[in-house]
């Protein structure tokens, strides 16, 4: 926790609220727990996956 305090000292969040603090905290929690469930998911499923990048193909 001691480094959690670290961060928001030298951040901007520094002067905040504390629910502004939480708040923020919470949001890149999720986005972060987002990108790594879709990078796994990716990574399980990519023998299924076919991308195609504009009409290269049809």
């Amino acid at each position: 926790m001691n480094v959690m305090y670290q961060i928001i000292e030298q951040s901007s969040l520094h002067g905040m609220p504390v629910w502004i603090k939480a708040f923020a905290i919470a949001l890149f929690a999720s986005i972060t727990f987002l990108l790594i469930s879709m990078l796994v998911l990716l990574l399980l499923n990519m023998n299924n996956i076919s991308v195609t990048f504009g009409y290269l193909y049809e």
